[in-house]
């Protein structure tokens, strides 16, 4: 059975967290009123996935500054950027030191959030 997720502590009691829509489809997009919105576009792209613990984040031209937030099964975050300026960006995150699993990755934005899940699985 899979752990609960408080959606306050993902999202500081400002939005709903789509959880099980993101387990299922690896991506969701909603807005601040807590709808989901249409479709995911190409806003943030995250790969290799699955990965061995280090992967690429990147955003899309954005109009306003942003945040971009990584969060475990039990809705820790892991990992926060924040952009002081619009635009875009390419990160390099590195996970090698958490433990294997499905992490949530979050681009925060005045008018919406993107979700992406992504897959650390070391091979033996």
């Amino acid at each position: 059975m899979m752990p609960a997720i408080h959606s306050e502590k993902i999202n500081s009691g400002r939005r709903i967290f789509f959880f099980m829509a993101l387990l299922i489809t690896g991506a969701v997009m909603y807005g601040q009123s807590g709808r989901k919105t249409g479709r995911e576009g190409d806003q943030l792209n995250v790969f290799p996935n699955p990965a061995t613990g280090k992967f690429s984040v990147e955003v899309k031209q954005q109009d306003h500054p942003y945040d971009v937030n990584i969060y475990n099964l039990m809705g820790e975050m892991v990992f926060h950027w924040e952009a002081t300026d619009a635009g875009e960006a390419s990160l390099e995150v590195d996970l090698s030191k958490r433990p294997d699993g499905i992490y949530f990755v979050e681009l925060d934005t005045d008018k919406a959030n993107v979700l992406r899940r992504v897959i650390l699985e070391r091979r033996q």
